[in-house]
């Protein structure tokens, strides 16, 4: 009898801090996600987009070659963060609209807790169609760092 009620005290303490700690998953404003996004992001293994600039305004200007000057990038698209929410680890995460003319496509974005590592995973069709975890071996992965 004795060991019924210890089994069943533990299970709901166990239950009582799962529920209280509200998880892993801490939402956070999208301006926050902003202001951690606007930044220079470069990796010079990429031929079209080796050099992303994003601005706070939410537009992003991509550019072929790391050096090439700010007056000059290949076009213009517009992102909209749509929520935002940071792991265990400190990472921040967002989901993301992306707009040049007709082609929207849809991003899970990871930011690194250090703020220096960009990553992320494209999808198509709609938010739906994301992921939600970031797979590295996917083809519409990519990385960036911060310049």
């Amino acid at each position: 009898m004795k060991s019924r009620i210890f089994i069943l005290s533990l299970i709901m303490i166990v239950s009582l801090t799962i529920l209280t700690s509200g998880g892993t998953k801490k939402e956070i404003s999208v301006d926050e996600a902003i202001e951690a996004f606007s930044y220079t992001w470069i990796n010079p293994d990429y031929t079209l987009e080796a050099k992303i600039v994003v601005y706070p305004d939410g537009t992003m200007s991509p550019y072929s070659l790391v050096d090439m000057p700010l007056d000059t990038p290949h076009y213009e698209y517009r992102y909209t963060i749509h929520e935002a929410w940071t792991d265990s680890d400190g990472n921040i995460w967002f989901k993301s609209t992306h707009k040049f003319g007709v082609e929207t496509w849809y991003q899970i974005n990871k930011i690194s807790e250090s703020g220096n590592v960009w990553e992320y995973h494209q999808a198509y069709g709609d938010l739906s169609n994301l992921p939600d975890e970031i797979n590295p071996d996917a083809p519409k992965y990519k990385i960036y760092y911060r310049q």
